[in-house]
């Protein structure tokens, strides 16, 4: 019976953080939206935000011409390449630590070089797709 109560305790919990989160969410969206309505309001900011966004738009003209290059392109194509590889790696890591962690208990780990370092685990909710 305490199993029950203490999971029912939990959910409740959890679905008070649930709510907590969306409020505190939608405070911030108020309070962000009053922030960037106070600089649209401004003259001086609005002229010199036209002159950043045609600075911008040069830049992004140029930045485009420039990766269109071959030698540009396949450095990106390999960055990508490695940003997959790494994702991977890192995804394999946190697999293998999730399972030294239910086998050992422990929350540490030795690295190659010796030096101790924490197992931090963490969670999160995102809606489900249906």
């Amino acid at each position: 019976m305490t199993d029950i109560n203490s999971q029912l305790n939990l959910e409740q919990m959890i679905k008070n953080y649930l709510a907590d989160i969306s409020s505190i969410r939608e405070k911030l969206k108020t309070q962000k939206d009053m922030f960037k309505s106070s600089f649209e309001g401004d003259k001086q900011f609005s002229e010199v935000d036209v002159e950043h966004k045609a600075i911008a738009r040069k830049k992004s003209e140029a930045k485009q011409r420039i990766t269109k290059t071959q030698a540009v392109s396949v450095v990106a194509d390999a960055i990508r390449t490695l940003q997959d590889e790494l994702k991977d790696a890192q995804q394999g890591l946190s697999d293998y630590l999730n399972q030294y962690v239910a086998q050992t208990q422990a929350t540490e780990f030795l690295g190659p070089d010796g030096e101790a370092m924490s197992i931090v685990r963490s969670a999160k909710l995102v809606k489900k797709k249906v």
